[in-house]
């Protein structure tokens, strides 16, 4: 599959944590901005509100097994424009009880006002320990309803302390893909749904969060080598 087209005026964040130090997850989420692009030591500095964050938003939900690792933002505008890694050490889940495994977690909707057949953004969170659940399968209102709020703080950081020249900066989605091709498999004869990039992707502000109130798993969590 080709390289994804550029987005202008958008913002790629990818955040890392690691279970026990050995088990990766990543949550990618985006941003749109308008007015100057960032430059390098903008999106460090961002890192660095975010490290800060992640103590004062995330850590108080998530159990002593999580560490936030890094994030790297992007500006996906052109190949040439800014990039930043920003890694920590030492930023470790605080709350209490016993841990859930790495595979487990928070799912939060991100809804827009576009309606679309298909896959909504939707972010896997590592979120909370073995006292925030209700069943094995569900989560305590009371818990849920603070992931969310928290993730949302956390989420704001970049909007509220955008660099000197952004405009608007706010949290969207950006779509990529729209509908599929078809293809047939000569040997095997098989067909599969190969999805169709966008020439142009549409960017979505972000309207409101929501979750789901099942713990979720994603069972492709990356495993260090």
């Amino acid at each position: 599959m080709g390289a994804l087209p550029f987005v202008a005026g958008a913002l790629r964040k990818v955040d890392k944590f690691l279970f026990n130090d050995t088990t990766v997850g990543i949550v990618r989420t985006f941003c749109s901005y308008t007015g100057a692009p960032p430059i390098v030591a903008d999106l460090l500095a961002l890192g660095t509100l975010l490290g800060a964050g992640f103590t004062a938003d995330l850590a108080p939900e998530m159990g002593s097994n999580v560490s936030y690792a890094s994030t790297e933002i992007t500006d996906l505008s052109s190949a040439t424009a800014a990039q930043a890694t920003s890694e920590f050490v030492g930023l470790v889940g605080s709350e209490g009880g016993a841990t859930l495994p790495a595979a487990a977690c928070f799912m939060v909707n991100g809804g827009i006002a576009r309606r679309y057949r298909g896959g909504h953004q939707k972010s896997f969170i590592p979120f909370g320990t073995q006292t925030d659940l209700l069943t094995d399968q569900e989560w305590e209102v009371a818990s849920a309803d603070g992931f969310l709020a928290s993730w949302a703080a956390f989420q704001n950081i970049i909007p509220i302390n955008a660099w000197a020249g952004s405009g608007i900066v706010e949290n969207c989605n950006v779509s990529y893909y729209e509908g599929f091709t078809s293809v047939q498999n000569p040997v095997t004869l098989r067909w599969r749904n190969i999805p169709k990039l966008r020439v142009t992707p549409i960017v979505d502000v972000l309207q409101t969060y929501s979750y789901s109130p099942l713990v979720r798993f994603q069972t492709r969590r990356g495993i260090l080598s």
